[in-house]
């Protein structure tokens, strides 16, 4: 793809230089009123969410370019009078000012509701016979636009920018009909590219249903088709093979127990010291250590019971990702807060590979989804988990089934990175393209839609 002829400075922080033809101004100034066309949403008690009647949008339902259908959040029509809320239209843009990426912006679809949104959202109409609202979004969702918004936002957890930050910073300015051109050439070429990443994701998702396929059949039948098959005398779980046993979780471990936050919470992580657990940590492929907590030797000698040692089993007990199960392989110190439970396994008894491979299977986690409690945050309790049923074959069979599930499982796993990998590089692809169409590093106004 060419360059344009011409360049000249952009006057933009983000960007050095834009084509000569071009202009920009700050974002505030692409709309005919900035007190009804660029502006926050309503800010919504927690008590007037309803479960039908007007539809509340949050900025979890703002993805980089496109609606996400999460949530399921309503007011009634009296509290949309009574707050004299704003009704966002069905083409209007919304910019989330909350959350990395900062500015992501999507369009709101025709949902079948009379629609408002959150305080965090700023609904975002362009004036039309000037700017086009396609080319609008993509460059609210180019790279470097995000990169100037995270920069003048603030917060230690949760990034937010102020609508007025986010008004100040300028954006670009072809004229019109070069902003649908350039529109028009970002939703043929992005198209073809999300059907690429869908296609991928359909993949990585039958290869995840596989895998746990395979895992429950060997770990409730065993690894011989031909082996006679007895009523396991629970309903749910159906036959065995005739040798094997059944029993509680209880009798099979020496431990199953939670930690504890310590006092002063994340105020006393350190950054470096004894391994410090969350179930953020936890996943089926092992612990995730990108953002590693540690805490100190005398915090850790005052929370000894919570200690966790090779071998035990780690197992997620509360909030969205209750279930997450894996074996503590380290041979480092460390310890676990309240919502990770230690299980471990007695060896002469279970192996700790067989134990996590039922945990993660369909027979553990459908019984995770049995006991679940907590109302909002879901959670399991200690005697819940004791009384799980686990199917128990002699310790050499379960030797074998867990050899044989590495085997099976690491050449998924390795099928599945591969996946992930080409859909990181299709999204790096993407925003590449996005990034030099909306910047003017490619010159795009040959470009003619193909049928």
């Amino acid at each position: 793809m060419k360059a344009y002829p011409e360049y000249k400075p952009s006057g933009i922080d983000w960007l050095d230089k834009i084509p000569s033809h071009w202009d920009s101004m700050p974002l505030k100034y692409t709309v005919k009123n900035q007190e009804t066309d660029f502006i926050d949403g309503d800010w919504i008690e927690s008590p007037f969410i309803t479960e039908t009647g007007v539809r509340y949008l949050t900025s979890g339902n703002v993805g980089p370019g496109f609606y996400k259908e999460q949530g399921n959040g309503f007011i009634s029509d009296e509290t949309f009078d009574k707050l004299n809320c704003i009704e966002v239209l069905p083409g209007d843009l919304l910019i989330s000012r909350l959350n990395e990426p900062i500015a992501r912006t999507c369009e709101v679809p025709e949902l079948g509701y009379k629609i408002i949104t959150c305080v965090d959202n700023v609904i975002y109409r362009p004036i039309s016979d000037i700017f086009s609202r396609r080319f609008m979004m993509y460059q609210l969702n180019s790279e470097p636009f995000w990169f100037n918004a995270s920069g003048l936002s603030s917060g230690a957890t949760m990034k937010r920018i102020s609508r007025s930050k986010l008004g100040n910073i300028k954006v670009i300015v072809p004229p019109l009909k070069e902003q649908e051109v350039i529109a028009a050439y970002l939703d043929d070429v992005t198209g073809k590219v999300d059907a690429l990443i869908a296609e991928k994701q359909t993949q990585v998702e039958d290869l995840r249903a596989y895998r746990n396929s395979i895992i429950t059949e060997t770990v409730t039948r065993g690894l011989n088709p031909d082996a006679p098959l007895r009523h396991s005398g629970i309903d749910w779980l159906g036959d065995i093979p005739q040798h094997w046993e059944m029993s509680a979780l209880k009798y099979l471990t020496s431990k199953i127990g939670s930690g504890i936050t310590p006092r002063g919470g994340s105020e006393v992580y350190l950054d470096k010291g004894v391994l410090f657990i969350r179930s953020q940590n936890v996943y089926p492929d092992g612990l995730h250590l990108d953002d590693p907590k540690y805490i100190s030797e005398s915090i850790d000698e005052s929370m000894s019971n919570t200690r966790v040692y090779t071998g035990d089993i780690l197992l997620n007990i509360t909030g969205a990702s209750i279930g997450r199960c894996c074996i503590y392989t380290m041979t480092e110190s460390a310890n676990v807060n309240q919502h990770v439970c230690i299980i471990r396994p007695l060896c002469n008894l279970i192996k700790n590979q067989f134990l996590s491979y039922i945990l993660n299977s369909k027979i553990g986690q459908d019984q995770i989804a049995l006991f679940q409690t907590g109302g909002n945050r879901e959670g399991l309790n200690f005697e819940q988990l004791k009384n799980f049923a686990i199917p128990l074959p002699p310790r050499s069979e379960q030797q074998a089934i867990a050899e044989f599930l590495d085997d099976k499982t690491e050449k998924i796993d390795a099928l599945i990175d591969e996946l992930n990998k080409q859909l990181d590089e299709l999204a790096e692809y993407r925003q590449a393209v996005i990034t030099e169409a909306v910047t003017g590093k490619v010159d795009v106004r040959d470009y003619r839609p193909q049928n």
